[in-house]
């Protein structure tokens, strides 16, 4: 088999010419079942993109090579201290899914009711479970000494071999050239591959320092970030009044906390308690979830909470937001009635009623962030501000700039968010705009 670059030039125009011809032929087959379905406007917001996601593949990303070394250098390092330990503590490698499922269930043995395995999934279950206990025995207390020591050793691994060596690959002449798939996930949100640019960690310290392989040509690389943005987006579908006040006016979670208390609620709260609370309200996840979310963040034995109690805080959030409740259920009998579920655009998917629920919120707020990005590339960004859309990642959109020109490329993006410029009047979006001057995430 043959790459296709090793191909006749004659032969790649032949068949990129049939791909050209078969795309046109399908055009004429779709157009009638557009208008049936009343998605014109989705459909041109797609075609848009494919125009804009292109020209930044073209463009591509630049790589700071002799970063990228530095950290290849310092995590293969650092995982072969990590792996030399484990095996000096327990006489095992913790890169043999093998031998690490034979310690799990043979020698340290658990009675937790898992599948025998020593997959992500397992051993997290078995954390979750011995973290809902209110004392464990030694055994108990190595088995989740041994699981947490394996699941460091993975995390420095995947690190190391999907970030940073899998990243190799993909660099031609010190850039990288991301290719986009519109509407690649089944919620209707896009993804990357080549490298999956939409992966890279964001929440941790060292994926601030794995994003700094990206660098800006321009000297700036600012970040515009739609806070909250799928909350926003469901308080915006179920018109509850408070639940948008709360959003735009205060911290929500926070906010809750003080509501359903009565009382002050501190950052330490807020976090463990308060946020996977309304997180779980959103998402349709049950007392058993949310009583997990909570216990396995809990740091005290007096911050895990019974499931009775997880049934009570979802009780006080139906009763803080009846609005969004009362359209929550209409959605659900909605779903259960049809097998299916359409966003506001035509969206269509089908599965399962959580599934659904969820996908109308995400593939919604997804629509409303790919409507922007295109209002952006073609109406309040580069015909205004000389300025790139390099890529977007979740809820934000990236683009390269010249430091001076942050105002303006900042005011273009709120513009593109603005009630005129999205579909429907989505009025309270917030903006949260960072500007990496040297290198992303720094």
């Amino acid at each position: 088999t043959k790459s296709f670059s090793r191909i006749p030039m004659v032969v790649q125009a032949e068949y990129c010419c049939g791909d050209s011809l078969v795309c046109g032929r399908g055009l004429e087959v779709m157009m009638p079942h557009v208008k049936i379905r009343k998605v014109r406007r989705l459909f041109d917001l797609q075609c848009d993109l494919v125009e804009i996601y292109a020209k930044a593949s073209i463009r591509g990303l630049r790589i700071d090579l002799d970063y990228h070394s530095k950290l290849k250098e310092r995590f293969t390092s650092e995982c072969d201290v990590l792996g030399a330990r484990f095996v000096a503590d327990y006489g095992i490698s913790a890169a043999s899914p093998q031998q690490v499922t034979k310690f799990v269930f043979d020698e340290l043995t658990t009675d937790v009711p898992v599948d025998r395995g020593s997959g992500d999934d397992t051993l997290k279950t078995i954390l979750d479970s011995l973290g809902e206990r209110d004392s464990l025995s030694n055994d108990e207390t190595r088995l989740r000494k041994f699981i947490e020591d394996v699941r460091e050793f993975r995390a420095v691994s995947k690190l190391l071999s999907t970030y940073i060596i899998g990243l190799e690959k993909h660099i031609v002449n010190g850039r990288v050239y991301p290719i986009a798939n519109i509407g690649g996930a089944r919620s209707g949100r896009m993804s990357y591959e080549s490298p999956n640019i939409q992966n890279q960690p964001i929440r941790s310290e060292v994926g601030r320092l794995i994003r700094g392989i990206f660098v800006p040509d321009s000297g700036c690389l600012l970040e515009c970030d739609a806070s909250k943005a799928e909350m926003v987006t469901a308080a915006w579908l179920s018109g509850d009044e408070r639940f948008i006040q709360y959003l735009t006016e205060y911290d929500i979670y926070m906010k809750v906390g003080e509501d359903v208390m009565r009382g002050p609620v501190t950052k330490r709260q807020r976090d463990l308690l308060w946020k996977p609370v309304v997180l779980a309200n959103l998402y349709l996840a049950g007392s058993k979830r949310l009583q997990q979310a909570v216990n396995i963040g809990a740091e005290k034995p007096e911050d895990r909470i019974t499931l009775k109690q997880a049934e009570n805080l979802q009780s006080s959030l139906k009763r803080l937001f009846p609005d969004f409740d009362r359209w929550k259920q209409a959605q659900i009998r909605e779903i259960e009635k049809n097998g299916c579920v359409i966003n506001p655009f035509g969206r269509l998917r089908r599965g399962d009623v959580r599934y659904l629920f969820n996908t109308l919120i995400q593939s919604t707020c997804s629509d409303l962030i790919q409507f922007a990005i295109r209002n952006f590339c073609k109406e309040y960004g580069r015909e205004i501000v000389p300025c790139d859309f390099a890529f977007n990642q979740h809820d934000a959109i990236y683009v390269d700039t010249a430091p001076d020109l942050i105002d303006d490329v900042v005011h273009a993006v709120k513009c593109s968010y603005s009630e005129e410029a999205l579909p429907r009047g989505l009025t309270f979006m917030r903006l949260e705009s960072k500007p990496y001057y040297e290198r992303w995430g720094q």
